[in-house]
This record gives structure tokens, C-alpha cells and sequence, in this order.
């Protein structure tokens, strides 16, 4: 008696084109992790080589258990650059990036708050604006 056989055209399974479409969506799954971890290593390296300010760490001498608060704020001011070609035209300054940091010296940790710069509020002599305003009417001091 004659084996039955099953002939290659007639077995059921996953189509081409869904096995070349999970096989793309790995590979650029796989790619940008790759990406991203790229990215954390050069970016911890540029933060581990950018070294320590004594003025910094004086203050946060264990000895003293001192503290320190730093306003950071970022601006979108083009003064100062030489070449304009590759940013729009923008008059005045705001800040785009608006965040706190406190270095606990008792701890040796730091945290960080990062405010929106949507938030509304009250600037004085200005009356109720966005955060990232107040920069423009007060300027860095």
C-alpha cells in the first residue's frame, strides 16, 4: 500500500509576506534598542569625563552636610552664534527648559524637578504668563 504524502503546495502554514514582516519588525526592534543603548553609553560617558568643580564640592563637604539648589534654565536666545542658516528667525529669548536641582551633601544624592514651561503664572509687574515668559521679561537675573 502506497504512503500517504503530502505535497508541498497543499501544507497550510504562515504566509511569505507575514513571515518577512515579523522578521522586519525584529530587526528594527533589535536596531533601536542597539540605538538606544548607544545613546546611554555615550551620553554616561560625556558625564562621568566631565569631571567635578571644587566650588561645587566644596559646599557639599561632608563635614558641613551642606546643600546646594541650582536653578537651571536653558534658553532659545541665538545670541552669540555665527552661523544662523540652520534656525528660524525668533525674536526675543525664552526659556525652554526650566528645572531644579538640589545636591544633598548629607546623602550625596541629587534630585531634580522639571517645571513645564506652559505653566501659567503670576510674574510680577507682568501679570499672568507662561513660565518660559518671565525669562524674557526678566532675563537671567
Amino acid at each position: 500500500m502506497p504512503k500517504h504524502t503530502v505535497s508541498s503546495s497543499s501544507r497550510r502554514g504562515i504566509p511569505k509576506w507575514l513571515r518577512v514582516t515579523i522578521i522586519s519588525v525584529l530587526v528594527a526592534a533589535n536596531l533601536a534598542l542597539l540605538g538606544a543603548l548607544y545613546f546611554v553609553w555615550v551620553g554616561e560617558r560625556a558625564l562621568s569625563s566631565a569631571g567635578t568643580d571644587e566650588a561645587v564640592t566644596g559646599v557639599l563637604d561632608e563635614s558641613t552636610g551642606g546643600d546646594l539648589t541650582i536653578l537651571v534654565v536653558g534658553s532659545d536666545s541665538r545670541e552669540g552664534l555665527e552661523d544662523l542658516s540652520n534656525f528660524g528667525s525668533v525674536g526675543g529669548a525664552r526659556a525652554d527648559v526650566v528645572m531644579l536641582m538640589r545636591l544633598d551633601g548629607a546623602t550625596n544624592s541629587t534630585q531634580m524637578l522639571s517645571i513645564p514651561r506652559d505653566l501659567w503664572v503670576d510674574i510680577p509687574g507682568h501679570g499672568k504668563d507662561k513660565i518660559n515668559a518671565a525669562y524674557a521679561f526678566g532675563a537671567p537675573p
